[in-house]
């Protein structure tokens, strides 16, 4: 079906703000980006919590593990290429399903009054799916769902019996779903089901001269770097463990530097921890980066680990190997373990509490000579354009 003249709705909590600034929701972004080619027109709708612009100038009032509150305060509606992207402001905590019947009525409202019209809805997480499904009761048009949460939510949310949940999953045209292990767990709701994989962005890929990357970003040219990009949330991204799989590899060698992208409420534990272990010459804390430096980090790097309890299918893991970096992974966590199918990409860690087993996969890794064009070949198979056509094709069924 030829979609030019169609128009897409995207709903999504999750969204860069002009400039690419805050790093969340790229992956939905990426998949925008590419689906747009294709579409009249793509409105994307982001439910957020309003915060006072006066308490700007008070961000020591807001808890690290609330930074996305104080964010809000500067997203600001904006257009590129045929995408409008609507931040729509909530006085109630967003993520809240007992807080819906305002939310999703505000962005009823908000489309009526902006005059959005659309074709096709298409939800990313199960809570835009919820305002998808009320949205489809008001406007009668048709949604599907890509189930993005991690593990550890999926299960919850899907095991609650909550109605508004299940009446999103049976209603929905169909459910995607970031990976193949999770499927099972859908049939009882909806059996129009299908896993369709995260991407990565069009600007990551192998860069030369990081030699000049590495003298540019001030990183030690004899080190081999390991990088980590992720929220610092320990019961869930696993940087404690990380740390303790550092500590006895230091003790093996000594030629090596991890650095950690990212923010979160478990920073104070991380730092804590780093100089307890006296391991402030290996392990470096950067802070939270634009969506467009993440790739250079990466491009500089030998190795990517990330030795999470809980994911979807993270997208760093693409973008990773997008850049031709090997990727250490854990099984329990999601589906890592569907998309590194081969020691060539890099290992799967079988439980992520075991340092001892990750600190020996590190200090292999840091040793072989991987094949970088093998690894960025892989990635191909997730690009935007490959990942683009298997929406299409699911969107294309839907309007017929």
């Amino acid at each position: 079906m030829n979609l030019k003249n169609k128009k897409l709705l995207i709903i999504s909590y999750h969204y860069p703000s002009e400039g690419g600034a805050d790093y969340s929701g790229q992956f939905v972004k990426s998949q925008a980006d590419e689906i747009s080619n294709h579409f009249k027109y793509v409105n994307v709708i982001v439910p957020t919590p309003y915060v006072p612009c006066f308490l700007k100038n008070f961000k020591f009032i807001f808890p690290k593990k609330y930074y996305y509150l104080y964010n809000s305060i500067f997203l600001k509606n904006y257009s590129y290429k045929n995408i409008s992207v609507h931040y729509v402001h909530q006085l109630v905590p967003y993520r809240f399903f007992k807080f819906l019947f305002p939310i999703y009525k505000k962005i009823i409202n908000y489309i009526k009054f902006n005059k959005i019209d659309f074709d096709l809805i298409h939800a990313h997480f199960l809570f835009s799916g919820i305002i998808a499904n009320k949205i489809n009761n008001h406007f009668n048009k048709p949604y599907v769902i890509t189930i993005q949460e991690n593990r550890q939510s999926f299960k919850k949310s899907i095991n609650s019996n909550n109605p508004s949940i299940i009446s999103a999953l049976k209603n929905a045209s169909y459910l995607i779903r970031v990976n193949k292990k999770d499927l099972e767990d859908l049939k009882i709701y909806n059996k129009n089901l299908i896993n369709i994989e995260n991407t990565y962005p069009n600007y990551c890929y192998p860069m030369k001269n990081k030699l000049t990357l590495k003298n540019k970003l001030k990183v030690p040219v004899n080190k081999k770097i390991i990088l980590n990009v992720a929220n610092y949330l320990i019961w869930h991204k696993n940087q404690l463990n990380l740390i303790y799989a550092i500590n006895i590899l230091k003790d093996i060698r000594q030629d090596f530097i991890l650095y950690l992208i990212g923010r979160g409420k478990d920073e104070l534990i991380i730092k804590n921890k780093i100089k307890e272990l006296g391991l402030d010459n290996y392990i470096k804390l950067l802070g939270p980066k634009k969506n467009t430096d993440v790739p250079i980090w990466m491009n500089i790097s030998d190795l990517f680990v990330l030795p999470s309890y809980f994911e979807g299918n993270p997208t760093v893991l693409f973008e990773s190997l997008a850049c031709g970096i090997p990727f250490i992974g854990s099984k329990i966590a999601g589906g890592m373990e569907e998309i590194i199918t081969s020691d060539d990409f890099g290992f799967i860690l079988d439980d992520p509490n075991n340092f001892k087993n990750l600190a020996e996969l590190i200090n292999i890794s840091l040793d072989k000579k991987w094949n970088t064009i093998k690894i960025r070949h892989h990635a191909l198979k997730y690009s935007p354009k490959n990942i683009c056509k298997k929406n299409l094709k699911i969107y294309s069924e839907v309007l017929k």
